[in-house]
């Protein structure tokens, strides 16, 4: 599986923001392209422009309800603050415009034998990923910024020791390293109101 091709086939609309794209530009993408990255790196020929935003400390630099399609790309997992990047992609986007979010899969088996039974082996992240979420934690991520999950796609399987090993997992999302996200932004942010219950009723918070 190509993961850059998914991600391409899964846009929609005209007018693109790629996200954290910097080590991986997307050659198949078409349309007007907009790339931000933390890091500077001469622009994709596909690309219209590359931007240097550190969203750590700044908002995205573009005016509400400018884009169809917002690609997160492996990058969320990078930035301090998740939910604020969720809902800057929210603000940026056109009503029922797409979010395509890649991120590492925490349940991923791997993963998971890693962590119970071999955690002396060395681990592959120096450190770069600030967060890791499972399935539903990211469900959960993605709606309360004002999204509604359309479908999970599965990327691969990877195999410790076998780099070039990539095993496609098709539609079994939950075996795959990576899980590839495809929203649409139904909402608002501001417009969500936490609700807690007592006394058997459900308040607003």
């Amino acid at each position: 599986m190509n993961l850059l091709k998914k991600q391409a086939e899964l846009c929609t609309g005209k007018r693109i923001l790629d996200v954290g794209f910097a080590q991986d530009p997307n050659y198949f993408l078409k349309g007007e392209i907009i790339g931000i990255d933390i890091q500077q790196v001469t622009k994709p020929k596909n690309y219209s422009e590359a931007l240097v935003v550190d969203l750590n400390k700044k908002n995205i630099p573009f005016k509400d309800k400018d884009f169809n399609t917002v690609i997160l790309g492996s990058c969320i997992e990078h930035v301090e603050n998740p939910s604020h990047l969720l809902r800057e992609s929210n603000r940026v986007l056109k009503d029922q415009g797409k979010l395509v979010l890649t991120v590492p899969h925490a349940s991923e088996w791997w993963t998971i034998i890693h962590n119970w039974f071999f955690p002396f082996i060395k681990d592959q992240d120096e450190g770069e990923h600030l967060s890791n979420w499972t399935k539903l934690d990211m469900i959960r991520l993605i709606k309360a910024n004002g999204f509604k999950v359309k479908k999970i796609h599965g990327t691969f399987l990877r195999i410790p020791l076998l780099p070039w090993l990539k095993i496609p997992v098709g539609p079994f999302p939950l075996l795959g390293w990576a899980m590839i996200f495809e929203a649409k932004k139904i909402r608002s942010p501001k417009d969500y109101v936490l609700t807690r219950e007592k006394d058997g009723k459900f308040i607003k918070v």
